[in-house]
């Protein structure tokens, strides 16, 4: 859409040899200890949805073309997109979700924290097992 507007790429970050972090599921301690079968549907939803995504392309692009308005030739393009940082099994990374705090200034300048403490893989790896 942007392209048939005028605009182009300048840089593709995807092309980086470092991976980053792009889509995370955040929740606090409390929710989890409190409300785990909460957290399980959602992991459970999102991890089902990207399987949706990816097994059924028809749908997944007729959803596309109508909510943004765009052409076949141009969904095809958008899906392709998509499906190459969409990971069909959404696992938490910490070179990633590491990269992507050394990224912001703001960030990097505090003291060195410990990343893995706010990453919570149980429930994506629950999730996964029930898929398969």
């Amino acid at each position: 859409m942007v392209q048939r507007n005028g605009l182009s790429v300048l840089y593709d970050l995807s092309t980086l040899q470092n991976r980053f972090a792009v889509i995370g599921l955040v929740v606090n301690n409390r929710l989890i200890d409190e409300q785990p079968h909460l957290v399980k549907a959602l992991v459970a939803g999102y991890t089902d949805g990207i399987r949706a995504w990816r097994n059924n392309p028809a749908s997944a692009k007729a959803y596309l073309k109508k909510s943004y308005k765009t052409s076949d030739a141009e969904v095809d393009t958008v899906y392709a997109e998509i499906n190459r940082f969409l990971l069909l099994e959404p696992s938490p990374n910490l070179d990633s979700i590491r990269n992507t705090w050394d990224s912001m200034p703001d960030l990097k300048a505090r003291k060195d924290i410990d990343l893995s403490k706010f990453v919570e893989s149980r429930f994506v790896d629950e999730a996964l097992r029930a898929l398969r």
